[in-house]
C-alpha cells in the first residue's frame, strides 16, 4: 500500500496538468528510436520514504539501509534463503536496436561496512589497582557485499503515444556475502576465564561450549555467501513527461534459484581440561538452496528514465 501512495504522488508531481493547454498530436520527438542509448534509476527507496509519511510510519528521515540498497528477496532467518535478486538502488541502461527493441541491462551494488568500537575496564589494570580507571576497547566489524546483473532483451508498444507498453525478458545473477568479526581488550588466561567484556559489541555475552569450555566468546561468524541465477519477465509502461525523460513502472515475474554453503561461528574460551585457550568452530546452518516462482518485483518497479541520441 505504501508503494502505491508512493507511486501517485510521484506521478502527481511529476506529471503537469495539461488541461488548459492543447497537447501536440505528434509525439515522436518524445520517443525512444533507433540508436538512442537510455539510462535510468530506480526510484524504490524514494516512494517508499514518501508512502511512510502518508501512513505517518517515519520522522521524516530515510532508512539507510533501503537507500544503502537492501536486498529486496533476503531472508534474515539463517536456515533458509529464498534468494538475493536485486538491490533496491540500481542502474539501469538500454540500446536501441530499432524504434521498438532494444536490449538491456540492469546492475545494483551493495557495499556495507561497520566498525563499532566501545571502551571495557582493563581487568589487568584493575587487578593490579582495584581503583584503576584504565581502558581497553572490544570491536564489532561487519561487512556486508552484495551486486546483480541482469541482461535481456525488451519491447514496447504504442507508437505516437506518451504512454508506452514494455515487455521485456532477461537473465539474472546475484551474489551477497556477509562476514562478521570480534575483537577484545582484555584476553583470556588461566587467572581471568571470563574477563570483561562490552554487552553492546558482544550482545551474546558468554557461553558453555561442551564440558570443557565452560566460558566462550563468538570471535568470528563464518562468510554468509548466497548466489541466485534465473530468468525474469517484466510487464510495464512508461509516460513521457517530456521529450526523452519517462517514468516507468514495471511488474516481474521471476523464476529463481538460488543456494548458500554451510555456516558456522569460530568461538574461544579456556579449556580446563589441557589448560589451555582453545577455539571452538560451531555449526550454524548447513549448506541449502531454494526455488522462487511469481511477481517478486525483483530489480524494483518504479524507475525514471532519460533517452539520448
Amino acid at each position: 500500500m505504501k508503494k502505491v501512495f508512493g507511486l501517485i504522488l510521484a506521478a502527481a508531481m511529476a506529471v503537469p496538468s495539461f488541461a488548459e493547454q492543447k497537447e501536440p498530436k505528434d509525439y515522436s520527438a518524445y520517443l525512444p528510436e533507433a540508436g538512442d542509448i537510455a539510462i535510468g534509476l530506480n526510484l524504490n527507496p524514494v516512494t517508499d520514504y514518501l508512502g511512510q509519511l502518508f501512513n505517518n510510519s517515519v520522522n521524516g528521515s530515510v532508512n539507510n539501509n533501503q537507500i544503502g540498497g537492501s536486498g529486496l528477496l533476503w531472508n534474515n532467518n539463517v536456515q533458509t534463503n529464498e534468494g538475493y535478486a536485486l538491490p533496491m538502488v540500481s542502474i539501469q541502461g538500454k540500446y536501441f536496436l530499432d524504434d521498438n527493441i532494444a536490449v538491456r541491462a540492469n546492475i545494483g551494488l551493495v557495499l556495507n561496512r561497520q566498525n563499532r568500537h566501545e571502551y571495557v575496564q582493563d581487568d589487568a589494570a584493575v587487578a593490579a589497582d582495584p581503583l584503576s580507571q584504565d581502558k581497553v576497547e572490544d570491536a564489532y566489524h561487519k561487512s556486508i557485499t552484495g551486486g546483480s546483473l541482469s541482461a535481456g532483451i525488451e519491447y514496447r508498444m504504442g507508437k505516437n503515444h506518451r504512454f508506452q507498453g514494455v515487455f521485456s525478458g532477461n537473465i539474472l545473477y546475484s551474489f551477497y556475502t556477509q562476514s562478521q568479526t570480534w575483537d577484545y581488550g582484555n584476553a583470556i588466561t588461566d587467572i581471568n576465564q571470563a574477563p570483561s567484556i562490552d554487552g553492546t559489541v558482544n550482545t551474546m555475552g558468554y557461553v558453555a561450549m561442551g564440558t570443557n569450555i565452560p566460558n566462550a566468546r563468538i570471535t568470528k561468524q563464518s562468510t554468509d555467501v548466497n548466489h541466485t541465477i534465473g530468468l525474469v519477465g517484466t510487464v510495464g509502461i512508461e509516460y513521457f513527461v517530456a521529450p526523452k525523460i519517462a517514468l516507468g513502472a514495471e511488474v516481474d515475474l521471476a523464476l529463481l534459484y538460488s543456494w548458500k554453503p554451510a555456516q558456522d561461528s569460530k568461538y574461544e574460551g579456556f579449556n580446563t581440561m589441557n589448560g589451555s585457550v582453545d577455539d571452538y568452530i560451531l555449526k550454524v546452518s548447513p549448506k541449502s538452496s531454494d526455488f522462487v516462482f511469481g511477481t517478486q518485483n525483483v530489480g524494483g518497479n518504479l524507475y525514471v528514465m532519460f533517452y539520448f541520441n
